[in-house]
Order: C-alpha cells, then structure tokens, then sequence
C-alpha cells in the first residue's frame, strides 16, 4: 500500500507490470504492485501507507 502525498490527481504506470494507477486526495492510498513500488517510492510524491 502506497500513499500519494500530493493533491493533484496523477496517473502513473507501474515500470515493471505497466499497470495504470490513479491517485488523487480523494484516493491518496491504494495497492500497488510490489514490482512497481520501489520506482514510486524513489519520488517525493509517494510513501509507505
């Protein structure tokens, strides 16, 4: 589970499984693949939720 800690909605694809997630601050935490994680968690815009 990842946390987006911005408020404008984004939509970024996973780099390993090339899956679309949508994140806004209606819907800041969501499941995200363990593949693509890591790339998300090397921004400043993600955390561990």
């Amino acid at each position: 589970m990842l946390r987006y800690t911005e408020c404008s909605p984004v939509r970024v694809v996973g780099a390993a499984s090339g899956r679309a997630y949508v994140f806004s601050a209606e819907r800041p935490v969501q499941a995200v693949a363990r593949a693509d994680a890591q790339a998300l968690l090397a921004t400043r815009f993600f955390r561990l939720a």
